[in-house]
């Protein structure tokens, strides 16, 4: 008996259909808890990060009358990046 004896003897020759979940409903898993407190504590402090770093309204607007913004061409970008090495 060789290889492709045993694969005709074990393998069913019977096509394969769709008989699980419909393709557009996600299966339902149940998450590990721990997960879901790890995500909402990551979630918290990051967003204690933003909130603690986020500039006050009065600097924001302090600041953006000094801004002046400059069109170049590509090839006054590109000189300028090869200067700055």
């Amino acid at each position: 008996m060789d290889l492709g004896d045993v694969y005709n003897n074990n393998v069913s020759k019977k096509t394969i259909t769709n008989n699980g979940l419909s393709t557009s409903i996600p299966a339902s898993r149940e998450r590990d808890p721990n997960l879901i407190k790890l995500e909402n504590d990551i979630f918290s402090q990051m967003g204690k990060v933003i909130q603690d770093n986020r500039p006050e309204e009065s600097k924001i607007q302090n600041t953006s009358n000094n801004i002046e913004v400059k069109h170049i061409s590509f090839e006054d970008a590109i000189k300028e990046l090869r200067d700055i090495s």
